[in-house]
């Protein structure tokens, strides 16, 4: 038994799928199969439960899987000892990002994060809050960068900015030459993104305030659904500043309003490992990132509202 064998365990249950686990760890699914095998040959007992359809772990095999993601936390701790005593501002960073965030963020932090950090090769992935926790316990992330607070447990946060919301609407929209929003939002059809993605909730919960919101049956897997679904008329939704900036320059078929002091905003952060060695690197990456977006972000404005993260 070696750490490759139970990666591909981890893998094989994070994806599955024999097929994508083999890709996640860029071997053939011959190769995996025949290593899950001998593991199994190897523990003396089925990981799988084969009278199921698809890949579904035995019981046995979800107690040898639990007991493989601590022993490559593990691991993965003696290889970031090495990492940090030998070049603290050298090797990998591999980082998770939620949808929200990452394609309006990432535009305009790249190249401040690599003048700040050249000998760092960073690896950004496109992953929901859940998924970032998962894979930052079990050691597959070194950061995260979402919405915070979230005060989990084993987990330290590092606030960079806070971000407001406007509403977004169709150009063509009766609303569209508003200053502010008001309570003709309660008229309204509220687009929102589908369940796992904690920014649907928060938009929930500001649009709230402003009367009994009718949400749209619809969900969107990503902002940019939303955008092309309000830009026909079917609704209208809150998006972060840095998107709606993004959307300005992009398209002109919407409009922005701002809404009503306190004004909602989301506090964007990174999140990693508690007691991690290279926490002085990620305060120093939360603080590239905090200076680099200054020219992109509203000016800070008296009486805003930061909303949870549910």
């Amino acid at each position: 038994m070696n750490l490759r064998d139970l990666e591909y365990l981890q893998a094989l249950h994070r994806e599955g799928h024999f097929g994508r686990a083999a890709e996640s760890c860029y071997v053939s699914q011959p190769t995996l199969s025949a290593q899950f095998k001998k593991l199994e040959k190897e523990i003396g007992v089925s990981l799988l439960d084969r009278s199921a359809r698809g890949v579904v772990f035995s019981e046995a095999g979800l107690a040898v899987l639990e007991k493989a993601q601590s022993i490559l936390k593990e691991a993965d701790g003696i290889l970031e000892i090495g990492r940090h005593f030998k070049d603290p501002m050298a090797g990998s960073m591999r980082i998770g990002v939620i949808p929200t965030i990452g394609p309006y963020l990432l535009p305009n932090a790249l190249a401040p994060l690599r003048k700040s950090f050249p000998r760092l090769r960073f690896y950004f992935m496109d992953m929901k809050t859940g998924e970032i926790l998962a894979a930052l316990r079990n050691g597959e992330l070194d950061i995260g960068v979402l919405a915070l607070p979230l005060h989990e447990e084993g987990l330290e946060e590092i606030p960079m900015y806070e971000e407001p919301f406007e509403l977004s609407l169709s150009k063509d929209h009766p609303r569209a030459k508003e200053k502010k929003v008001g309570d003709w939002l309660e008229a309204e059809d509220l687009l929102l993104l589908e369940e796992g993605h904690c920014f649907g909730n928060q938009a929930l919960s500001l649009c709230s305030k402003y009367g009994r919101i009718q949400a749209n049956p619809f969900r969107g897997s990503s902002l940019e659904v939303l955008r092309a679904m309000v830009a026909h008329g079917e609704g209208v939704t809150p998006v972060p500043a840095l998107a709606a900036r993004q959307w300005s320059k992009q398209n002109d078929d919407l409009s922005f309003i701002s809404f009503n002091p306190p004004v909602p905003m989301r506090q964007v952060g990174i999140l990693c490992r508690e007691r991690s060695l290279r926490k002085p690197i990620f305060e120093e990456i939360a603080d590239t990132i905090k200076k680099g977006m200054k020219a992109h972000l509203p000016r800070s404005r008296k009486g805003t509202d930061l909303l949870p993260v549910y």
